[in-house]
């Protein structure tokens, strides 16, 4: 129950219906990284590789961070690019930032 509202220098602004809609999205998209099967050249960078603990693998392939924030936006308006809303106020200004 989401979608992507913009995107910018590689980063995506999702809004859900949810607070726990975002979380099963966010965990949803955790799991499906750590089970890909990357390619050898991926995660032979750095930044990629397969990272154990305790017996368990924790990271495999590229990292990405996720950010929540809830409440009340300043503006909703059509987006030019998707025609779907777009956010407005301090409360995306925050989530940006988390």
């Amino acid at each position: 129950n989401g979608y992507e509202c913009e995107e910018r220098d590689g980063g995506f602004m999702l809004a859900f219906s949810s607070a726990t809609d975002a979380m099963q999205w966010a965990l949803n998209l955790q799991v499906r990284l750590l089970e890909m099967a990357w390619p050898e050249e991926v995660l032979s960078h750095p930044a990629c590789e397969t990272c154990v603990m305790v017996g368990t693998v924790m990271f495999n392939g590229p990292r990405v961070k996720v950010g929540m924030a809830t409440g009340s936006v300043f503006k909703k308006t059509p987006s030019k690019t998707t025609g779907r809303a777009d956010y407005f106020g301090p409360l995306l200004n925050h989530a940006a930032r988390v």
